[in-house]
């Protein structure tokens, strides 16, 4: 990855850092990122780590995922990609209730009109990719830190999430110096 920086004093961290970061992306298939910044300090002893990634695709909504229609008193929506009916009957259930919301066919999906508003329906938000992709880069985070820096601080930005680590507390100053260093802004 040519936007990998390593901060050590370590020569050999630094190469064991980028081996790790190379093989990890791969292993994990992320590709939409932007940077990697690693600044660790043995002495301290911390390990910090900000990754920044590229625009993602915009959020599905019901109205990407369905064709909708209004027979009688309730809303039908036909869902076109099988794959995303068990996450859409998930939020509709939580957002309208069960007794609302039926599934009578297998691409079928019934909501009680009473209540509810069209456009706020089929404006559901049912996958979120920056969501995804925040948990992605903070699992990418926990693999690339040393084993044993179970103590964690962890901040998320527009477009980077910042992984600070330690074995013991982390020290308020570390993580400000981290930010320094890593030129973080959230």
């Amino acid at each position: 990855m040519e936007n990998l920086f390593v901060e050590c004093e370590d020569e050999a961290g630094i190469a064991a850092y980028r081996e790790i970061v190379e093989y990890l992306m791969m292993d994990m298939n992320i590709k939409n990122l932007d940077a990697v910044r690693i600044y660790a300090d043995p002495k301290a002893p911390f390990f910090s780590c900000r990754i920044e990634f590229k625009e993602v695709e915009k959020p599905l909504t019901i109205d990407d995922l369905s064709v909708s229609r209004v027979v009688g008193d309730e809303y039908d929506l036909v869902i076109g990609e099988e794959r995303y009916i068990p996450e859409i009957l998930r939020r509709l259930w939580d957002i309208y209730g069960r007794d609302n919301v039926e599934q009578p066919e297998r691409s079928h999906i019934m909501v009680k009109k009473e209540g509810v508003e069209l456009e706020k329906l089929l404006g559901t938000v049912i996958v979120d990719p920056s969501t995804e992709i925040y948990d992605r880069l903070v699992a990418l985070a926990l693999q690339i830190m040393p084993v044993g820096f179970r103590v964690r601080h962890v901040e998320y930005g527009a477009k980077s999430v910042l992984v600070v680590a330690s074995e013991s507390v982390i020290d308020p100053e570390w993580v400000k110096r981290v930010k320094e260093r890593l030129e973080w802004s959230s």
